[in-house]
């Protein structure tokens, strides 16, 4: 049953990978510049909404049906999305360089950066989705935690989407995304410092704000240092390896919390080190690499 599963889990994951690279391709293309992170925002806020429907509805189904029919029902959502999609999903601009685009995105210096400040944040990001839930239960209980998470994806959604508005009220993506980074950092930190229900009822919503609050404006900066026929590449490299931190930083803290337990410093420094990192090296390079976003796109992808 185990090798059946991985399997499944497998194709799963070999079969979905195209459709974020697609989708953000697509909002790109779509929405002009002074809108494109509010859109960018709009498009990713699914993934708090993820959040939210697995600790709502999930466990009510899970008590009620076999877990084999949740699966079966997430097939169906899935091709019936497909169907929409394929209908109504506009047609993107012609790529006339599309052989060589992965070659130009490896080689995109800006690029490269980019996407590994993202990994920092990405590692906060995933560690929180693993383990908010059950530092919680630890803390308060299992009906209180369940509250915690919710609304902690409640305002993930929130930070996603204003995130994206405020970085294109900027204008020049840096500012707002090096911010939010930052604080998502100290938010982790802080929540070593939660001992009871009233302190993390007060950080869940700051935790999850600020944890979403950076991507939007990044994301669409990464969009913004390819050409048009590189984005489709660029946004596969840029999930390929934030998938690194959804291998490691679970595991990470995982670790930290067995060997040095919940009430050290230990696993929340871990929880917090991807954001932290991150913010540091943006308040250094993002002043000098971040340009006006109309623009952005104009200059040589290779460019240092």
């Amino acid at each position: 049953m185990f090798f059946e599963l991985l399997l499944a889990f497998l194709l799963s994951g070999v079969v979905a990978g195209p459709i974020f690279p697609s989708s953000m391709k697509t909002a790109a293309e779509k929405l002009s510049a002074s809108s494109r992170a509010t859109g960018v925002g709009a498009l990713e806020s699914v993934s708090p909404f993820a959040m939210v429907a697995t600790a709502t509805l999930f466990p009510f189904a899970l008590y009620a049906l076999n877990w084999r029919f949740i699966y079966y029902g997430l097939g169906a959502f899935s091709f019936s999305v497909f169907v929409v999609y394929s209908v109504f999903a506009p047609n993107t601009k012609p790529n006339k360089r599309a052989k060589s685009a992965l070659s130009l995105t490896l080689t995109n210096r800006r690029l490269i950066l980019a996407v590994t400040l993202r990994l920092g944040g990405m590692w906060g990001v995933i560690a929180l989705s693993a383990w908010f839930y059950t530092i919680c239960f630890r803390i308060v209980g299992i009906k209180e935690a369940q509250i915690l998470y919710i609304l902690l994806a409640c305002f993930a959604i929130l930070g996603q989407v204003v995130g994206g508005y405020f970085s294109d009220k900027q204008k020049r993506r840096g500012l707002i995304e090096t911010f939010g980074m930052l604080a998502f950092g100290a938010s982790s930190l802080a929540l070593w410092l939660s001992k009871n229900s009233q302190e993390l009822l007060i950080l869940a919503p700051f935790l999850g704000f600020f944890a979403f609050f950076w991507k939007s404006g990044l994301d669409t900066h990464i969009l913004e240092l390819v050409e048009p026929s590189q984005r489709g590449s660029a946004v596969g490299f840029m999930n390929t390896v934030s998938q690194i931190g959804s291998l490691l930083s679970p595991a990470a803290i995982g670790y930290t919390l067995d060997r040095f337990g919940a009430d050290t410093f230990y696993p929340f420094l871990t929880f917090a080190i991807g954001p932290l990192l991150s913010s540091a090296l943006m308040l250094m390079r993002f002043p000098v690499d971040t340009q006006p976003a109309d623009k952005i796109q104009h200059r040589p992808s290779c460019a240092p």
